[in-house]
């Protein structure tokens, strides 16, 4: 069974011993005597936990399956979005999840299945985690699948037609209120043929919680500005 506990302002997913998960791709068996096994369609995490511990299933960036080749997102929209200053939208993220016990990290699996993609030439471009992302006015809207979290998104700039957008990832903050996990909110500054991304801190919603502030993740401050080239 998959529990969600909030604690502390720490909402996450439990697996006590002697239970079971699923959750979108995810497999979990973690017996009494403590072997657990958590699987995704790239392989599984084995590990003998001894006592009684819990095992925490924590929403992290997805760049950890099916190997860690990358450090950006790319969005794609779902048809070509004319954008100027000041126009604001929702859009659907997805995230891997790290396979914890207290503080340690067995591993990871990935909710969705992973996709990859060139963004810009292929001398000087980047491969990204692909997504083809949905989109609304209000988070509240979007329904959303096992592995799926929201995004805010701010753009400004020139006005342009984007058929997607990337960013950097690695080491962000997620957020939540409960019941929907959020990702920190992300600007795009359009100028000429290039779309400048850069992830800029918490979401504007209401009773929001960093998620896994206990874990002791890595966090790493994203500052880096990501060029999405447009045309």
């Amino acid at each position: 069974m998959l529990q969600s506990s909030r604690r502390g302002g720490i909402a996450l997913f439990e697996l006590k011993p002697g239970s079971t998960l699923e959750y979108g791709l995810v497999r979990a068996n973690y017996t009494e005597n403590g072997e657990l096994e958590v699987c995704d369609p790239y392989g599984c995490t084995r590990a003998r936990i001894l006592g009684s511990t819990r095992v925490g299933l924590q929403p992290v960036a997805p760049v950890h399956r099916p190997s860690r080749i990358s450090n950006c997102i790319y969005l794609e929209f779902p048809e070509p979005l004319v954008v100027h200053s000041g126009t604001h939208i929702w859009a659907v993220v997805p995230f891997d999840l790290a396979v914890m016990t207290r503080s340690v990290v067995i591993g990871y699996v990935a909710p969705l299945r992973v996709k990859y993609t060139l963004i810009g030439d292929i001398v000087d471009g980047n491969i990204c985690r692909y997504y083809r992302t949905r989109i609304a006015k209000e988070p509240a809207v979007l329904k959303l699948e096992p592995g799926e979290a929201v995004m805010e998104i701010m753009f400004r700039g020139e006005e342009a037609s984007l058929s997607g957008v990337g960013f950097h990832i690695a080491g962000l903050q997620f957020y939540s209120d409960g019941s929907i996990i959020y990702y920190p909110r992300l600007e795009v500054v359009v100028s000429g043929q290039r779309a400048e991304s850069k992830l800029s801190g918490r979401p504007n919603v209401e009773d929001l919680r960093p998620l896994g502030a206990r874990m002791h993740l890595p966090r790493i401050p994203i500052t880096q500005t990501f060029v999405t080239p447009l045309g």
